[in-house]
């Protein structure tokens, strides 16, 4: 670390009395209606989130840059000082990458370590160290610590081989803004007021296709389309938009140039207006359609795009791995929207709305009804409607949902199931339980629980309970339910997705709930508590379920409910 010392000691005279500092504002040529992207006059379709609501992610740079910029500033081509006039809303910056002076550059001097060198640089470009008028060693080895622990790796305070590999993978251009960061709700910033955003594609890369590169764009907006009211639309031509998306290298006319093949992949910018909502890839790297761990095999155009978009929308960076706002890149063939992105983006726009239902056309005359076939069991739900009020729409009460590992969903009433998709029941249903689900007891089936970390689905009767993976009974079952801590005969069960990385289920029996965040069978401390806490939740549920949409809802007589993925508390009611 001593080299590490000296090369901070020597960045440190960047602030001393005298010397020039980067502006915070730059210019970007692309028409008068983006000029200077720093500009933060009130833009009609962009609003802040209330006090508390903003978790720092738009804040990217201290309170000591909003100093006015010196006439002899030699910076980067395109900073330009901002003008008097602009400061009025200086404390809501867009996100945006955090720019390293040139004179920072300079004084890398050659008796300090390459690696430190890097490691530094590192720190100060993504928010997680500062140097002041005074170095302090503390400082920088809690930066580091911090870092570590944001990364995943092990705290040693020292830029040890992991520290630099994590430093060295390619990653989003947007800076974390260090200790902040929160992985509950992501980091919000800004958002739009509006639902209908507009882009524009200015230019393409080469390595894809125009058709290609349009598509990848759309499946990455579908990511946060499927769960908000956000709509995409494209504009053509020279149309003013939104949201602008273009391909670059090197230095492109933002202030924040990018560095070649791996590294930094693009960068975007939060809501507003001026360069605002616009997301820029860098063209040095090799850009594919799923596949590509950067150098040599590419990166992945839709899973980065996703990524930026969320920058767009108004988030920061998250601390889950897993989540699409995670900064660092690893191709993931699986890559979609988890915990931490499913809890943000409605907290910020809300959830879908629900499907509207147009009225049957009308009847035509009526004809001499057929003979009757021979009795059959229960017929299919309803005809086609649409999401979860086709399913239910029959007036009679289930007596417990499932979803299997597959996607499938299914419904259990009596000593019949059915196998559901978004318009209804599947054709060739309902079946009998004991005709496919071999093992399980015929008759009602009182809760049924799918449980994520092993892919497994649980069904709940009487004192006791069976495991199933997919149609299949595990061998040893079923076993009495006071291995999960709980009371015989309980009503519903429900996975609510997933918190801090970990998912959760509940148990519910009367007036009480149970809570799982370990795995099955291990009960949270604490429970079971009251159904009271949950606001203006019912009591003696007949069933519950998290549809296929990632949205929850519980059941109780002719009534279901939505809940607030947001808050523990009720969205919505309706009547079947």
């Amino acid at each position: 670390m001593r080299g590490l010392h000296l090369l901070a000691v020597y960045l440190c005279a960047l602030s001393a009395p005298g010397q020039a500092r980067p502006c915070k504002r730059r210019s970007l040529e692309k028409g008068s209606e983006r000029a200077a992207f720093g500009n933060t006059i009130s833009d009609p379709a962009v609003e802040d989130l209330p006090e508390g609501a903003d978790g720092g992610g738009a804040r990217l740079r201290s309170e000591q840059d909003d100093e006015m910029c010196e006439e002899n500033w030699d910076g980067d081509i395109g900073e330009t000082p901002r003008n008097g006039d602009e400061t009025a809303q200086d404390e809501e910056e867009r996100p945006g990458p955090l720019p390293i002076s040139r004179n920072a550059a300079r004084l890398l001097i050659s008796n300090v370590n390459a690696a430190e060198k890097e490691g530094m640089l590192y720190l100060m470009q993504f928010g997680w160290f500062e140097l002041g008028m005074h170095y302090d060693p503390i400082a920088l080895r809690r930066a580091i610590t911090n870092f570590q622990r944001f990364a995943g790796i092990h705290q040693t305070g020292e830029l040890d081989d992991k520290t630099m590999e994590m430093m060295r993978m390619p990653r989003c251009g947007v800076a974390d803004t260090g200790e902040k960061l929160a992985s509950y709700l992501l980091q919000l910033g800004r958002r739009w007021r509006k639902n209908d955003l507009t882009y524009r594609i200015v230019n393409y890369t080469p390595d894809l296709s125009p058709a290609s590169v349009r598509r990848e764009i759309r499946r990455a907006q579908k990511m946060w389309s499927a769960y908000t009211p956000l709509r995409f639309r494209r504009l053509t031509g020279s149309t003013p938009s939104d949201i602008e998306i273009s391909f670059a290298s090197f230095h492109h006319g933002d202030g924040h140039s990018f560095d070649g093949p791996g590294k930094t992949l693009a960068h975007a910018y939060g809501p507003g207006n001026g360069i605002g909502g616009d997301v820029h890839f860098d063209e040095s790297e090799t850009w594919t359609i799923n596949k590509g761990n950067s150098l040599p095999g590419g990166v992945a155009l839709r899973q980065v795009a996703a990524h930026q978009l969320g920058h767009v929308l108004g988030f920061g960076h998250s601390r889950g791995n897993t989540a699409v706002m995670a900064p660092f890149y690893r191709y993931r063939s699986n890559f979609r929207p988890h915990g931490d992105d499913f809890w943000g983006i409605q907290r910020l726009y809300g959830p879908p709305p629900l499907p509207t239902f147009r009225p049957p056309p009308p009847l035509p005359p009526p004809r001499p009804p057929p003979p009757l076939p021979p009795p059959r069991p229960p017929p299919p739900l309803c005809p086609p409607g649409g999401d979860l009020d086709a399913v239910t729409c029959s007036g009679e009460k289930f007596d417990a949902f499932a979803r299997l590992a597959n996607g499938s969903v299914y419904a259990f009433r009596g000593r019949y199931f059915w196998r559901l998709n978004s318009a209804g029941a599947d054709p060739g249903y309902p079946q009998l339980i004991g005709d496919v689900w071999e093992g399980l007891p015929a008759g009602r089936i009182d809760a049924a629980l799918y449980w994520p970390p092993n892919r497994k689905t649980y069904f709940f009767k009487g004192g006791r309970y069976w495991r199933f993976d997919g149609t299949s009974a595990d061998s040893g079952y079923p076993r009495s339910v006071r291995l999960w801590r709980t009371v015989p005969n309980i009503d519903a069960a429900l996975h609510f997705g997933e918190f801090q990385d970990r998912a959760r289920a509940y148990l519910f029996k009367g007036d009480q709930y149970w809570r799982y965040s370990e795995g099955p069978r291990t009960l949270d401390r604490g429970y079971p508590r009251a159904l009271s806490l949950w606001r203006d939740f019912p009591d003696r549920l007949d069933a519950a379920i998290q549809w296929t949409n990632g949205l929850n809802y519980i059941f109780k007589g002719d009534q279901y409910w939505r809940l607030d993925n947001g808050a523990v508390g009720i969205m919505e009611a309706k009547v079947f």
